[in-house]
């Protein structure tokens, strides 16, 4: 079997939002960006993992190269539970690709 076997049941569509997030019911709001999203989810990208099985407050402030022709409406507010959460080891730093599912 295919090790990238598309699992996804919904269409994605990509984007480019600046977005903060946040444990669900804690303080305090970490940077994100939501590069992906469809109506059952969305893909981000933060400095910081976030712990698979969690629930996450994702609220998008600013959305850029956003395509015109879209056919799903961004969540400017989302509960989600984040699916994954893998380590992508950059020059220098870490940065955190995540896979939510929203509620």
């Amino acid at each position: 079997m295919d090790k990238k076997t598309e699992r996804r049941s919904m269409k994605r569509q990509r984007c480019n939002c600046e977005a903060n997030w946040a444990y669900f019911n804690k303080d305090g709001y970490l940077k994100g960006h939501v590069l992906n999203c469809s109506q059952g989810g969305s893909y981000i990208e933060t400095a910081q993992p976030i712990s698979p099985g969690a629930t996450v407050l994702v609220r998008v402030l600013q959305c850029e190269d956003f395509m015109a022709d879209r056919h799903i409406d961004i969540r400017l507010n989302a509960i989600a539970q984040v699916k994954w959460c893998r380590d992508m080891k950059e020059k220098n730093r870490s940065r955190y690709a995540i896979g939510l599912k929203y509620h």
